[in-house]
């Protein structure tokens, strides 16, 4: 590559990292999303890099799964996300936990004394039991399709906050 074009390319570069941080990095950060697994291999931390597949803690942008089996305690320290699946796992600690997406919960368990925000949305569905044990605060339209179960148990707290709506697409017993 010559010289010129070489100086080009470096300036149209340097142009566009600069558009990027004026703008919050918004096309950068959607291009860096990962789907993220909690594996729980060397503890039940949050925080530790090496209980996510892939390796690393996730960030804001990122969506994250949490199975039957699996507990992540986030405790000492709040997060945020994109999407959380939770499919059986359980979800627990002192921190405020804030999805900003889709909440999609088909079972297992919300305990401990944090916080989790269902920003984008609730989809609650699946046949599994739904274990509630800690303030599950939504800010979005949630929707309640399936057949399992919502136990409400001590220190449970489902919010529906101002602005928010909660639809009951199942049927009640």
């Amino acid at each position: 590559m010559d010289r010129r074009l070489k100086r080009v390319l470096s300036a149209r570069v340097r142009l566009f990292v600069a558009a990027a941080a004026v703008t919050g990095l918004s096309t950068v950060n959607a291009a860096l999303a990962a789907s993220k697994t909690f594996i729980g291999t060397a503890s039940h931390d949050w925080t530790n890099d090496t209980n996510w597949s892939p390796v690393g803690v996730p960030v804001a942008t990122d969506d994250v799964a949490i199975n039957a089996g699996k507990t992540a305690d986030l405790s000492n320290t709040d997060a945020a996300i994109n999407n959380l699946t939770l499919a059986g796992g359980t979800l627990t600690g002192t921190g405020t936990l804030t999805v900003n997406g889709t909440l999609t919960w088909s079972g297992g368990t919300m305990s401990g004394s944090g916080k989790t925000v269902a920003g984008g949305g609730l989809a609650l569905n699946g046949s599994g039991t739904k274990t509630l044990n800690r303030t599950l605060s939504n800010t979005g339209a949630a929707t309640w399709t399936d057949t399992g179960n919502i136990t409400i148990g001590t220190g449970g707290v489902l919010s529906n906050e101002p602005g928010a709506s909660f639809t009951v697409l199942a049927a009640l017993r």
